[in-house]
């Protein structure tokens, strides 16, 4: 076991209104995803806190960190995986057409 099992992260804004990442902990037992999650980062903008279609995830483990590929803003955010706080990000790196 990793330093997160039971846990799970999801992109909720491809072609959604939410347009955030949420943690959820599945290690009490319930085995749903339809609870309140740990942590949820973002909304709509294209200023560098929220996202504008986070569209996939990637978890880094050596860095306890996850890749999010912010679509419409053009650009992938690092976030500390533990509690969702933005480290950093690669801008234009997407492409816009």
């Amino acid at each position: 076991g990793g330093k997160f099992d039971g846990q799970v992260w999801v992109s909720d804004g491809d072609g959604g209104v939410n347009n955030r990442v949420v943690r959820l902990n599945m290690t009490d037992g319930t085995n749903t995803l339809a609870r309140h999650p740990d942590w949820v980062t973002g909304g709509t903008s294209d200023d560098t806190e929220t996202f504008n279609s986070p569209h996939s995830i990637a978890y880094h483990e050596p860095s306890a960190s996850l890749l999010v590929a912010d679509r419409d803003n053009f650009r992938i955010d690092v976030l500390d995986a533990a509690t969702g706080v933005k480290l950093s990000e690669w801008k234009n790196c997407l492409g816009n057409g």
